[in-house]
């Protein structure tokens, strides 16, 4: 699951992402007006994302819209605003470590690493099925994800479970899995 560019992604064949919803009803939305100047940053996000095989065209009902968020360079990340979705989904009671174990494991170490997994939530599928709520709209065109996106109600849980699964063996031994984030951790080099 760690590589160093996005044109590498594994797919992690541990579990799939599910989106389970109090309503059938399809959410519909409209996106806001997106500045002529940045469209080309949406543009770009959807031509990668479908070399890529993170999404793909749709014909779906259900259709989220898109927002564009500063990051802290002063570009901009396409989002999509799952905010209608989440109110709908069933929350996943799946548990991260909290952060006081993880330093109260690491206390009794002398040395460690922090590994990322690049773009981790992309690397975790979505179940068939479910695919179409996550849906969303640019230029007339319709797409959904292949793949797990970022702000999906319980896709910090999924991501967790996936890691606990894959580190089962070595969890809290020398090795802590967090969301995308794997900690590594030895009393000696």
């Amino acid at each position: 699951m760690v590589r160093t560019e996005i044109g590498e992604l594994n797919l992690c064949t541990i579990g799939r992402h599910r989106i389970i919803t109090t309503s059938e009803t399809p959410i519909c939305q409209r996106n806001g007006r997106i500045p002529v100047n940045q469209e080309g940053i949406i543009s770009d996000e959807i031509e990668i994302n479908l070399r890529l095989g993170i999404i793909r065209e749709s014909r779906s009902p259900w259709c989220i819209r898109i927002v564009l968020t500063p990051k802290q360079d002063g570009s901009w990340r396409m989002c999509i605003d799952y905010r209608s979705l989440n109110k709908i989904t069933i929350r996943d009671s799946y548990m991260s470590p909290r952060v006081y174990e993880i330093y109260d494991e690491l206390s009794k170490t002398r040395v460690f690493s922090i590994l990322d997994a690049t773009s981790g939530y992309y690397q975790i599928a979505m179940e068939e099925g479910d695919k179409e709520k996550a849906a969303f709209s640019f230029k007339g065109r319709l797409y959904e994800y292949n793949r797990m996106p970022f702000k999906l109600c319980n896709a910090p849980e999924t991501i967790q479970r996936s890691m606990d699964a894959i580190f089962r063996s070595e969890n809290m031994k020398f090795v802590i899995p967090y969301l995308d984030n794997i900690i590594v951790y030895s009393q000696r080099i």
